[in-house]
């Protein structure tokens, strides 16, 4: 009988995780986290001071961006949220800020579900839900709507089932089914295609299926805006194909400056 109790209690504590942080000093330096760059190899590490967790991405190599994701086993319906902290805007880059679902880091490879938002003019409006295969520069867009995320901001992902939804402040900016990874851990992101790393997170929440999670507001989901969601294809797919990175910084500036007209 004690082994049967002994077990039940190993397996809620396996599956009813909770965890959150105001990036108190140390806290990306903890052992809590396993990082792009210690534990992938191919992408950048997120770093903190207190109250602040930013990303070290150069703008060298396109796609290693900063990724930070947390240790042990959670459920697979996980809800994770954070304010957004952009103490200077990056004019002139491209910037995101990323939160994790279902992902896992190993030797040159992470798999799982990236949400994520702009926060720079220069990268247009645009949020996505965005599926990382394996390996560097693998990843397949699924979703995304021209939304933009700024400091103070609120940014909540859920996973529920095969469900992937993002939320700004409560309400739902686009959801999309996928199933191709059922487990996984939550965790953070940002990504720059220079050095200006200014900017990620104030705080951040997570839980899973056997924890109390907040209940997003539901709203209706606002119809994807092509426009928007063509033109970071567009930029994409110039990376994917080896475009060099000055045409393409010319490319974004041109877009930033002619707002999409449908």
């Amino acid at each position: 009988m004690r082994t049967l109790i002994a077990l039940l209690l190993l397996a809620g504590s396996v599956f009813a995780n909770s965890y959150s942080t105001n990036f108190p000093s140390g806290e990306m330096a903890s052992g809590r986290w396993l990082q792009g760059k210690t534990n992938g190899l191919d992408w950048c590490n997120v770093v903190n001071t207190p109250g602040f967790a930013f990303g070290t991405q150069t703008g060298n190599s396109q796609y290693d961006d900063s990724t930070a994701v947390l240790t042990g086993n959670w459920g697979n319906d996980q809800t994770a949220q954070g304010v957004v902290s952009v103490p200077s805007v990056p004019q002139g880059a491209v910037g995101e800020v990323e939160i994790r679902l279902r992902t896992s880091v190993s030797a040159h490879s992470i798999t799982g579900y990236e949400f994520n938002a702009s926060i720079s003019p220069a990268g247009g409006a645009y949020v996505q839900i965005v599926r990382w295969n394996g390996s560097l520069a693998s990843f397949t867009p699924l979703t995304g709507a021209a939304v933009f995320a700024q400091g103070g901001d609120v940014l909540m992902a859920t996973a529920k089932g095969n469900v992937l939804t993002w939320y700004k402040n409560g309400q739902a900016v686009c959801s999309t089914n996928d199933s191709t990874f059922p487990s996984g851990a939550p965790g953070i992101g940002m990504y720059t295609n220079t050095d200006k790393n200014g900017y990620g997170f104030a705080s951040f929440s997570a839980t899973d299926n056997g924890s109390s999670a907040p209940s997003p507001t539901p709203s209706a989901t606002p119809p994807p805006q092509a426009y928007a969601v063509w033109e970071t294809s567009l930029i994409n797919q110039m990376r994917v194909i080896g475009i060099r990175p000055s045409q393409i910084n010319q490319v974004e500036s041109w877009l930033s400056g002619h707002p999409p007209t449908p």
